[in-house]
């Protein structure tokens, strides 16, 4: 094989395998984030941008985005249980 081939072979593999990887992890998250949104969706709570972006920050930032998402849950009037519940559910932490 000649080295124009390898180059284009490597060039390939390394861009399927960088698409592969970033399906894999993103997938994840976007579940964690519907779990959150679909439970307080199920509790009667309004959905919209302000709860996503919560559930979302909730999914992705370890302990400091449960705190980030908790408060801005109760701040858009969500109670402190079903809060702290569903912002589990979004870090996929709850059992």
């Amino acid at each position: 094989m000649s080295n124009t081939m390898r180059r284009v072979a490597a060039g390939l593999v390394t861009a399927v395998a960088a698409g592969t990887l970033s399906l894999a992890v993103a997938a994840p998250a976007q579940a964690a984030t519907s779990d959150c949104t679909t439970y307080l969706k199920a509790r009667g709570y309004l959905v919209g941008p302000k709860v996503r972006s919560a559930c979302s920050i909730g999914a992705k930032r370890g302990v400091f985005g449960q705190i980030t998402c908790t408060t801005g849950l109760m701040a858009i009037q969500v109670n402190t249980p079903h809060a702290q519940y569903a912002c589990k559910r979004a870090a996929v932490i709850w059992s």
